[in-house]
């Protein structure tokens, strides 16, 4: 099921692929942020140092993560139908298949570039 996103401005003269990104951007930053950041974190709260190591990796790793995601979801925002990128204007959503789409696109991203 297709999520509103909070605080969506309709209309915007953005292009698609932008405002596809600024839709997906809460989703995606959930699927880049890595398992083991939160207990890492957890485990290293009473050391300062040991906070700061968990947070610059997991940040790293997410914002490695998140630029893959960036590439897969102007990939997709380019299939997108008349009728899908004017809901999309509008109200910030996004159809459901367009998650499968950005990780399909971010699967054959990383396969060629290793």
């Amino acid at each position: 099921m297709p999520k509103m996103v909070t605080g969506w401005v309709p209309n915007q003269p953005l292009a698609t692929g932008v405002l596809a990104w600024r839709a997906a951007f809460p989703e995606l930053r959930r699927r880049s942020t890595p398992w083991w950041g939160t207990p890492l974190r957890v485990l290293s709260a009473r050391r300062q140092a040991g906070t700061r190591i968990a947070r610059d990796l997991s940040t790293d790793v997410s914002g490695t993560r998140l630029r893959a995601y960036s590439i897969a979801v102007d990939a997709a925002a380019e299939r997108l139908d008349q009728a899908e990128t004017a809901t999309l204007r509008q109200s910030g959503t996004l159809p459901a298949w367009f998650f499968d789409v950005v990780e399909e696109e971010r699967r054959a991203w990383r396969r060629v570039r290793r």
